[in-house]
């Protein structure tokens, strides 16, 4: 397929004069077509020194990270045989990067080779494998520059993630938050999940474990889901000061640290509950201390 440009855009396009090209016609080294109004047009193949009798088919195959370098290697076979039963003169730009990165090597070479006229069709596996976003602005290019966009498979992709600790995750991050239900919650999660987001765990229940920046961010959720067993997930609604969730929390926060050796709590001192009046030694309370937490 044969892209023709004016004279000024060859010119642009090679880093020449207009007047080199009109040189070089009357040299016989190009050969421009003219149009019915007598303006010249130039073959871009032609200019390049690119020209052949078939056009060149683009195959574009992407993964995420090297753990997936097996369903890149599926990608490139798909692409392959796709192309090889069309017939086409095909090559298959291979990318390892996240489908938000705009500075992969791959796709660089490929718009320069779309915005220079060279590339007849790109094929893809998966719309979402030239990239995660923006990939209408390629497309939009590819109109503009007369390349043909298939895509082989357009049904929905399937994404395996690790589903570990997705319903806490759920529980304490978005159910109060967006008033979803647990489920639903989990949910959000895994599709977090498949765009490679990470889960922090928010300021509210850090407190109730050792946060360690050197450790994997699953230990701080296997930590927490310990504080938090036994608390029903309904609970997690429940923002009063009386709740089952705040009343737990409320005794990990109160919960002194214990000497193993002897068994009796280090640190502790004799409250008084009016200080004005005197407290007989013998006789202590034992009416259970309240703290109000507010945190929802």
């Amino acid at each position: 397929m044969a892209n023709w440009v004016s004279a000024s855009q060859a010119a642009e396009l090679i880093g020449v004069s207009t007047r080199t090209l009109l040189r070089w016609e009357e040299q016989g080294k190009l050969k421009p077509m003219r149009t019915s109004g007598g303006h010249r047009r130039y073959d871009v193949s032609e200019l390049l020194g690119t020209k052949n009798d078939s056009s060149l088919t683009i195959g574009y195959a992407r993964c995420s990270s090297h753990d997936q370098k097996e369903d890149l290697k599926r990608q490139v076979l798909v692409l392959e045989s796709y192309c090889a039963s069309k017939g086409w003169n095909f090559e298959v730009i291979q990318d390892l990067g996240s489908g938000m990165n705009y500075r992969k090597k791959g796709l660089i070479r490929l718009i320069k080779l779309i915005t220079t006229y060279q590339v007849d069709r790109l094929v893809l596996s998966h719309k979402d494998r030239l990239l995660r976003f923006g990939s209408d602005l390629i497309f939009y290019l590819c109109e503009q520059f007369g390349t043909e966009v298939i895509i082989i498979n357009r049904s929905i992709e399937v994404i395996k993630v690790n589903p570990a600790y997705s319903s806490l995750i759920g529980l304490t991050k978005f159910m109060s938050l967006y008033g979803l239900s647990s489920d639903t919650a989990a949910g959000l999660v895994i599709a977090r999940r498949a765009c490679r987001l990470s889960e922090r765990i928010p300021p509210k229940y850090a407190r109730l474990v050792q946060v360690d920046s050197h450790r994997h961010v699953w230990s701080w959720w296997n930590a927490l889901s310990k504080k938090l067993k036994g608390i029903s997930r309904h609970s997690f609604f429940n923002s009063g000061a009386n709740s089952p969730l705040e009343v737990n929390l409320t005794d990990e926060l109160l919960e002194p640290s214990r000497d193993r050796s002897i068994g009796k709590p280090q640190g502790t001192s004799r409250l008084r509950r009016d200080s004005s009046a005197p407290v007989d030694n013998a006789v202590r309370s034992t009416s259970p201390t309240y703290i109000q937490l507010s945190l929802f």
